[in-house]
């Protein structure tokens, strides 16, 4: 399986499951990789870690709630994962930049952080030395939407 296909089995899952209860340790078991593995494939693909993922994740589908519902703040801080409405406006107001009760409200922009799948990635040994191409490193390239990004561990 390669490191792309890894990462968008877990991707997929943490779609699946972040109006439940998720842990670390079952994304990485989609994954098919140990912990230490994983988190440094998420890291280097998607440049922030997986909790942080699912933070962000999380707390943009908690603004559509916000602003397409009645459904009550404390009632949507509970329903993803927070277990006080306290940490859940600090969380919004850190990602949103405002308070839920004022976001409800409309009239401004609110963050949002799109699922980020990995289109394609390959791996190939890059060789480099004074004479030409000779580093003995493993590095993967990675297509993303915008771009190419090639990382070398």
């Amino acid at each position: 399986m390669t490191c792309s296909q890894r990462m968008n089995l877990a991707i997929e899952y943490i779609e699946s499951n972040l109006n439940s209860a998720l842990s670390i340790e079952d994304v990485v078991k989609e994954a098919c990789c140990s912990k230490y593995h994983f988190h440094r494939m998420f890291f280097a693909n998607f440049n922030i870690t997986c909790a942080e993922y699912i933070r962000r994740r999380k707390l943009t589908l908690a603004a559509v709630e916000l602003l397409n519902t009645k459904e009550s703040i404390v009632d949507i801080a509970f329903k993803f994962g927070y277990e006080s409405p306290n940490t859940f406006t600090r969380a919004f107001r850190n990602i949103h930049g405002i308070n839920p009760s004022k976001a409800r409200l409309g009239g401004t922009s609110l963050s949002s952080y799109i699922p980020k799948p990995l289109q394609s990635a390959s791996f190939r040994i890059a060789q480099y030395s004074p004479q030409g191409w000779f580093i003995n490193a493993l590095c993967c390239v990675i297509n993303f939407e915008k771009g190419v990004t090639i990382l070398c561990n």
